[in-house]
C-alpha cells in the first residue's frame, strides 16, 4: 500500500507539471519535482521544452544535487554514494579537485574526460593503444592530456606525476587491472580512486582492497537498456540493486491482451507479479480477480527472462 501511495503522489505531481506545458515551472514546483526524483530530461518531455532550459532554470534557482554516503557494512572507510535534491552535500570535497588521471581510453573514459574538462583544469588519460590515443587527442579539448603507455606500470604512473593528482579513475576493460591500479594509486597518496568493475562478484573485493568507489555499467544502465528495447508501452523501468528483478510501470493500452480477462484467467509469467495499479485517483493491490482496464497504470515486478512475455500482454 505504501508503494502504491508513493506512485499515486508521483502521478498527481506529474499532472500538476503538465498543467504548465509549454512554459517555465514555478520555482517551488520545480524544487518539489527534483526532490521527488523527476529527471531534467523527463521534465523537459512533460513540458515540451529542452532539457537545457530545465537545467538552466534550476541552476539559476540554486536547485543543485547534494552527494551523500551510505557506509558499506563490514568494510572500513568504504561507502556507496547517491545524489539527492533534498539536502546539501554531506560528502567532503577534495581541497584540490583540479587534476584527474584516467587509466584507459575507452568510450566511457572519453565521455568522462570531456565532461571533466569543462569543470577542472587538467585531465590526463593513459592509453596503451597509439591509434586510439591519437583519436582521443583529436576529439578531446586541449586541457585533456593523452599519454601513450601502459598505466598499469607503476613506474609510468610515477613519471606522469600521479602523486600530484587528487583523483584516479581506472576505466579499462579489465576488472583486475582496474582494481589493482586503484590500489597502487591509493598507495601513492591519491585521495580518491574509482574503478570500473563489470564482474559483480568483484565489487565487494574491490571495496575491501581500499577502492573508494566502484562503477558497474550493468547496474547503471540496466534500466535504460530495458526501457529502449521494450515495445514503448513501458513508461518506467528500474533495476533493483542486489537482486535480478526489474520493476516495470506500464500505462495499459486499449485492447491489449492484459485487459481481456481477470489476472487469474490470463497466462501471466510465473516469475513475475503485478504489485498494484492506479486507476484515476485510486490505487489498488492486484489480486487474482482483478481486471486490468485501459489506461490503468500498472507496476510489475519481474525477472529479466520474463520481460518480453510481459511486454506482449501490454501491447
Amino acid at each position: 500500500r505504501w508503494f502504491l501511495t508513493q506512485m499515486q503522489e508521483l502521478v498527481e505531481r506529474e499532472e500538476e507539471i503538465l498543467a504548465h506545458r509549454g512554459s517555465e515551472l514555478p520555482v517551488e514546483l520545480l524544487r518539489l519535482a527534483k526532490g521527488e526524483g523527476f529527471a531534467d530530461a523527463y521534465l523537459a518531455q512533460l513540458l515540451g521544452v529542452s532539457e537545457v532550459s530545465i537545467r538552466a532554470q534550476r541552476t539559476r534557482a540554486g536547485i543543485v544535487e547534494g552527494w551523500h554516503a551510505v557506509p558499506v557494512s563490514g568494510v572500513e572507510n568504504a561507502a556507496y554514494y547517491y545524489s539527492s535534491y533534498n539536502a546539501p552535500d554531506t560528502v567532503p570535497v577534495s581541497t584540490n579537485p583540479n587534476k584527474v588521471m584516467i587509466l584507459g581510453g575507452s568510450d566511457i573514459a572519453e565521455l568522462v574526460a570531456a565532461r571533466l574538462s569543462q569543470k577542472i583544469s587538467s585531465v590526463k588519460i593513459l592509453e596503451r593503444d597509439k591509434e586510439r590515443g591519437m583519436i582521443l587527442s583529436e576529439r578531446l579539448p586541449d586541457n585533456v592530456i593523452i599519454v601513450i603507455g601502459d598505466g598499469r606500470n607503476s613506474d609510468l604512473l610515477l613519471e606522469e606525476g600521479i602523486k600530484d593528482y587528487d583523483a584516479f579513475l581506472a576505466l579499462t576493460g579489465n576488472d583486475e587491472a582496474n582494481v589493482l591500479a586503484c590500489v597502487v594509486a591509493k598507495k601513492f597518496g591519491v585521495d580518491r580512486t574509482i574503478a570500473e568493475v563489470e564482474n559483480i562478484e568483484y565489487i565487494h573485493l574491490a571495496e575491501e582492497m581500499g577502492v573508494d568507489s566502484v562503477i558497474n555499467k550493468k547496474l547503471i544502465t540496466a534500466g535504460r537498456l530495458f526501457k529502449f528495447t521494450l515495445s514503448g508501452k513501458a513508461r518506467l523501468v528500474k533495476y533493483m540493486s542486489g537482486t535480478d528483478a526489474e520493476v516495470l510501470e506500464y500505462t495499459v493500452a486499449p485492447n491489449s491482451a492484459i485487459t481481456k480477462g481477470t489476472l487469474k484467467d490470463i497466462s501471466f509469467p510465473k516469475d513475475a507479479v503485478i504489485g498494484g495499479l492506479i486507476r484515476g485517483s485510486e490505487s489498488y493491490i492486484a489480486i487474482g480477480s482483478t481486471r486490468i482496464e485501459p489506461y490503468d497504470r500498472v507496476v510489475v515486478f519481474a525477472l529479466p527472462h520474463t520481460v518480453k512475455d510481459i511486454d506482449r500482454l501490454f501491447r
